[in-house]
């Protein structure tokens, strides 16, 4: 099982587990109240995981979730709660991709890495970016890091090379209030930069498999727990 937080109504954060075929149909268990997602355990457990995507809902002010003062006595709250965590799985199914590829982010350092890296480490990266049973992801954030320098120098080749890896990935996560949010609790929780925690946030708003950076090992990156976190080198060699 693993665990992360979804936007719910008036921005609140929501806890929510996963368990199940990550490319099944989602089933979403909600609990009552003065309860919280484990009421669900055994449903979390059954014979559902072999075709479904199941998730279990910390409403607001239960478990995990956050615990605003307010907004317990209105049901239109506690709907926009619901409705925000099916909107995130909608849009999740929606990225579900070809069978048999793996999803993958790469952050800023690997893309960089393959246009201006050593020799060793270009190839490994340009590898990565090559490799056909993979299908890339990317965020709006990847570009506000690589592109702007080199467009103000004129660097005409090194804009075209990012560009070609944008235009190939299958989607773009946008910078939004929600996004912002999301990465603000993934970087207080882990003690992430701005950057990786947008970036992060964005990979897990796709269904993101795998986000391979140039970080190394130990870094706050790696204590990441709502995806699989791989350095360069350690992707290169899968």
């Amino acid at each position: 099982m693993t665990s992360h937080k979804v936007t719910g109504g008036q921005g609140v954060q929501l806890h929510v587990v996963e368990s199940g075929n990550a490319r099944g149909r989602p089933i979403i268990f909600i609990h009552g109240v003065s309860q919280c997602w484990l009421q669900w355990s055994r449903q979390m457990d059954s014979r559902l995981v072999e075709d479904h995507r199941l998730v279990a809902l910390d409403m607001r002010g239960h478990g995990l979730s956050e615990k605003p003062r307010v907004g317990y006595d209105d049901s239109k709250q506690w709907a926009d709660e619901v409705h925000g965590c099916a909107r995130y799985y909608q849009r999740v199914a929606g990225t579900s991709g070809r069978p048999g590829m793996t999803r993958t982010f790469l952050d800023s350092g690997v893309l960089l890495t393959a246009w201006k890296g050593k020799a060793d480490d270009a190839r490994a990266a340009l590898s990565i970016m090559e490799d056909e049973r993979r299908e890339f992801y990317s965020a709006q954030m990847m570009k506000l890091e690589l592109l702007p320098k080199p467009s103000f120098h004129r660097q005409r080749l090194e804009v075209e090379f990012y560009n070609a890896h944008f235009k190939k990935v299958r989607r773009e996560e946008l910078l939004s209030q929600e996004l912002g949010a999301e990465a603000f609790g993934l970087a207080t929780r882990y003690g992430l930069a701005a950057a990786d925690a947008l970036n992060v946030a964005a990979a897990i708003r796709m269904g993101v498999e795998e986000f391979i950076t140039t970080e190394t090992p130990g870094k706050p990156l790696f204590s990441v727990s709502e995806l699989q976190v791989t350095s360069l080198h350690a992707a290169r060699r899968v």
